[in-house]
């Protein structure tokens, strides 16, 4: 452990919102949009857009 403060990473965004409250600091929670990928006329499913995900050297963690 380096005493630096760094971030969770949740790839997807809808996360789970009350995760939030859970935290010491703002902003300690980091998310990106997902793709959306469409089933058929009224399905659709969340993946990780991994084309548009970037992890940097202050994300402490993924949640996934």
């Amino acid at each position: 452990m380096d005493g630096v403060n760094r971030s969770i990473l949740l790839p997807m965004t809808p996360e789970y919102i009350s995760y939030g409250d859970l935290l010491v600091s703002e902003g300690s929670l980091v998310s990106h949009l997902p793709k959306i990928n469409e089933i058929d006329d009224t399905f659709f499913k969340y993946s990780i857009n991994f084309e548009d995900l970037r992890v940097s050297s202050e994300i402490g963690a993924c949640v996934r």
